[in-house]
């Protein structure tokens, strides 16, 4: 990575533009008409990869601060969280067919499930790719036991990997 430094609370990339004041003797001529010599300065503008003459111009060399052991288990924890409800979402399948379990969806198959009794068979639900139907009570009870197994086994895998990378983190993390 190149280097980084900061001035000012922003952080700059090298090169680096960097303003210098140079001295510099111009000829002149004086009220008698003579010439003389004066001593002048000018800024110039130049872009560096000098530290030395970066760090003269005021800037600092950027550290990357050191996150604590608990921002990086909260952000591990949160990672993990999206990616278990992105499998819970797009990954369960069931009798060939795959199915997005949002937790409308969810809703609405605990509700067919609880009504499974009461339906009038076959009964059409909707997959990713377009329908299927269940042909009897037997089938949604199936179905819905599924599905609850896929959720219960995501959440559990997922709490198996915050405790492992928690665990990782806090024992090896100086």
């Amino acid at each position: 990575m190149k280097n980084r430094y900061i001035k000012e609370g922003k952080i700059y990339f090298t090169p680096i533009q960097i303003q210098k004041e140079v001295e510099y003797i111009e000829k002149e001529k004086n009220e008698a008409g003579e010439e003389i010599e004066v001593k002048k300065t000018k800024k110039i503008t130049n872009y560096t990869n000098v530290e030395k003459d970066i760090l003269e111009a005021g800037y600092s060399v950027y550290v990357t601060p050191k996150l604590s052991v608990e921002t990086l288990v909260k952000r591990s924890v949160e990672t993990i969280n999206r990616e278990t409800d992105e499998r819970i979402l797009n990954d369960f399948r069931w009798n060939g067919n795959e199915f997005y379990l949002s937790l409308e969806n969810q809703f609405n198959f605990k509700n067919l499930y609880d009504l499974r009794e009461r339906k009038e068979y076959p009964i059409t639900i909707k997959t990713k790719t377009g329908f299927t139907t269940l042909e009897d009570v037997k089938e949604v009870e199936e179905f819905y036991l599924a599905g609850v197994l896929f959720v219960e086994e995501c959440l559990k895998e997922g709490w198996r990997r915050k405790a492992e990378t928690e665990e990782n983190i806090r024992n090896n993390y100086k």
